[in-house]
């Protein structure tokens, strides 16, 4: 019963740090499509590998897509409003 706690919670651990890095992928692609500082950009997490983003009076849609292990980039899904 311990192992299978400490299974979830490695596993969740990992599910958390992977959101986060994608998140800081978008927040970087963002910034430069929507020409705006990182600090007045919100990022939205959509669920899956989705995201959304807003700031500077503008927002996007954006999808995460990773090719080999460690090596994604965040995409824009949507015309810039």
């Amino acid at each position: 019963m311990k192992l299978l706690a400490i299974i979830f919670v490695t596993i969740s651990f990992y599910s958390c740090a992977t959101t986060n890095s994608k998140a800081k992928l978008v927040l970087k692609r963002v910034s430069f499509d929507l020409n705006c500082k990182h600090e007045y950009l919100e990022i939205l997490d959509l669920g899956g590998n989705n995201y959304g983003a807003i700031g500077c009076g503008k927002k996007g849609a954006y999808v995460v897509s990773c090719k080999d292990w460690g090596d994604c980039t965040a995409i824009l899904n949507s015309k810039v409003q």
